[in-house]
């Protein structure tokens, strides 16, 4: 399944693997190699990093963005203290290098073990492609954890629910992105598209000639 995500470019005084955007109207570029805070500043040029967010409930140790727009990491999983703040965003993804998260492993020695790993990152294509054509939202795609799969599967698990998905990355721990396009429609489509709707309305009765004359009157001189 696919969710929606938020696209956040925000400042940064790291200068590796960051966009860099010039301050005089220049556009901006990917640099996967270092630069310091001085040559950009010498250069009118500022680095940034994305993060895509979204609005799934926040937990000890998840990263998020809160309302003056500061990068922070959870200290707790409170529901409560949450419920308060529901303008902070989750971070899902990010070309922040230093964001590191903790996961569990079991060790046949061991047991449970914990693993440190960094937030899954950003396709260098579409941090390119940003660069270029900025966006606000993308469509992330989620998947289900084989212990799910296989309960579906075997008849011990009804259906899934959206919170039984996890984040989709590939072999490179990047997430799967798709980009959120604009439909546009001409005069035609829209009068197609809402007499449709009103079909719907009129129990599939044929409404054609039933339109409001201010909805005709509305498509004539708009489009």
């Amino acid at each position: 399944m696919k969710k929606e995500a938020t696209v956040v470019m925000l400042p940064t005084d790291k200068a590796q693997g960051c966009i860099i955007k010039h301050e005089g109207g220049l556009g901006m570029g990917y640099i996967k190699g270092f630069h310091s805070q001085g040559y950009l500043k010498g250069n009118n040029e500022t680095s940034h990093h994305l993060y895509f967010t979204t609005d799934e409930g926040i937990k000890e140790g998840d990263w998020y963005i809160d309302d003056a727009n500061q990068v922070r990491q959870a200290v707790t999983s409170d529901l409560e203290y949450w419920e308060t703040r529901k303008e902070y965003k989750k971070i899902i993804a990010t070309t922040d290098k230093s964001l590191i998260i903790e996961t569990w492993y079991d060790s046949i020695d061991l047991g449970k073990q914990p693993r440190y790993v960094n937030l899954p990152s950003i396709q260098q294509s579409f941090i390119e492609a940003y660069c270029k054509n900025p966006v606000d939202k993308v469509m992330i795609e989620y998947t289900l954890p084989d212990k799910i799969k296989n309960a579906l599967i075997m008849g011990n698990l009804s259906r899934a629910q959206d919170s039984d998905y996890i984040l989709k990355v590939d072999s490179h721990n990047e997430i799967i992105i798709s980009v959120i396009e604009e439909r546009l429609y001409d005069r035609d489509e829209m009068w197609q598209c809402v007499a449709q709707s009103h079909i719907t309305r009129k129990d599939m009765k044929n409404p054609f000639d039933e339109l409001p004359e201010w909805f005709d009157k509305w498509v004539k001189e708009t489009l």
